[in-house]
């Protein structure tokens, strides 16, 4: 599940940085046509610096997506190691319990002491 959420939002990303580019691009090419000629509209240049930034900033906010998000992914595996050490060691005290090693009381005191550690 984690897997295929990094591999859609990672696509998204991808796609965010070329529409981002592609937006500078055009806004780079409209400036440097007017340095090339002799355009000189206020309006003009309003616009390209516009498509110019609005460029950059997509594809900013496409690549945080992507970093965002692996680190997301990367927090979510060391949670699911933990939670699966957690289970691992309540089925030992579980075993414990049914041949006996260990009495109902220090049953629960361990399982206490075992979430107490997950969630404090």
């Amino acid at each position: 599940m984690i897997r295929e959420n990094y591999k859609r939002k990672q696509k998204n990303g991808i796609l965010y940085i070329i529409m981002g580019l592609s937006f500078a691009f055009i806004g780079a090419a409209c400036m440097l046509l007017m340095a090339l000629t002799s355009i000189n509209s206020n309006s003009f240049s309003l616009i390209s610096k516009l498509f110019l930034l609005i460029g950059l900033l997509i594809a900013i906010y496409g690549y945080k997506m992507m970093t965002l998000l692996r680190i997301k992914t990367e927090a979510d595996k060391k949670r699911e190691m933990v939670d699966k050490d957690l289970d691992i060691e309540l089925q030992k005290l579980d075993k414990l319990r049914e041949d006996g090693i260990i009495s109902e009381k220090e049953l629960m005191l361990k399982r206490k002491k075992i979430m107490d550690t997950r969630w404090g």
